[in-house]
């Protein structure tokens, strides 16, 4: 399997088979490896929850399978489900990358993407951030859709951050905003109130209309478009 790789510095450096980029300081091989546990528990997990759960798409554009690469972009709380329905809805052959936070929480949400076959760009605005937007430009001149959760990784809930748009100006790909919402549902104690479908519940993936960005776009309007068409119910 292709992955992205970085130095120690943290400088994206190309591609390599079979290999995990990694960002941050080094940790114990110890915290390393239950990190990697929780996310191998996690994902059999999900495996089982969306195996109850009744999925369904709304497309009226038909871009669930128009030809990579994508921007895909979804709030943070929405997330739980994204690797399942990714792999349910797409050919096994159509190739992701995630930008995940390359904090401990961000390893175990690596791993459970990983068991899913999606790689993952680690990085955010605070850490790593530079190294994760070159390694996402490689992706999708590689015809790799992106993922980016864009008010992650701590928020505020519903506050996007700008690098989704520097991200979407530099590579000419449009952003592809989903909303994914629950009949039944948690939703845990956490800044962002992450939801979780309860089992049996009902899943509606809706596909919203592109957003393209060029480089001559203020951010900001760019934004408001996003949130206006996410929602922040």
């Amino acid at each position: 399997m292709q992955r992205f790789i970085c130095n120690k510095q943290g400088n994206f450096v190309g591609f390599q088979k079979n290999s995990m980029a990694q960002l941050g300081p080094r940790e114990s091989q110890k915290k390393i490896r239950q990190r990697h546990r929780t996310g191998k528990l996690l994902a059999v997990l999900l495996r089982l929850l969306g195996a109850t759960l009744r999925v369904r798409v709304h497309d009226p554009l038909g871009l669930l399978l128009s030809p990579p690469p994508h921007i895909i972009v979804l709030w943070h709380n929405r997330l739980a489900v994204a690797p399942l329905l990714y792999r349910k809805l797409l050919p096994r052959e159509r190739r992701n990358l995630a930008l995940i936070s390359a904090s401990g929480d961000g390893e175990i949400l690596a791993t459970v993407l990983r068991s899913f076959g999606i790689d993952a760009a680690r990085g955010s605005s605070s850490r790593g951030g530079r190294a994760a937007l070159l390694a996402c430009l490689h992706a999708l001149q590689q015809n790799w859709d992106v993922t980016i959760t864009p008010d992650g990784p701590r928020g505020p809930r519903y506050k996007p951050h700008a690098g989704v748009v520097k991200l979407a100006a530099l590579s000419g790909v449009p952003l592809y905003p989903l909303r994914v919402e629950y009949s039944w549902k948690w939703e845990l104690r956490t800044w962002d109130r992450f939801q979780i479908p309860l089992p049996f519940s009902r899943t509606t993936l809706r596909i919203l209309p592109p957003i393209p960005v060029s480089q001559q776009d203020a951010p900001e309007e760019v934004l408001q478009r996003l949130v206006a068409a996410m929602g922040t119910d």
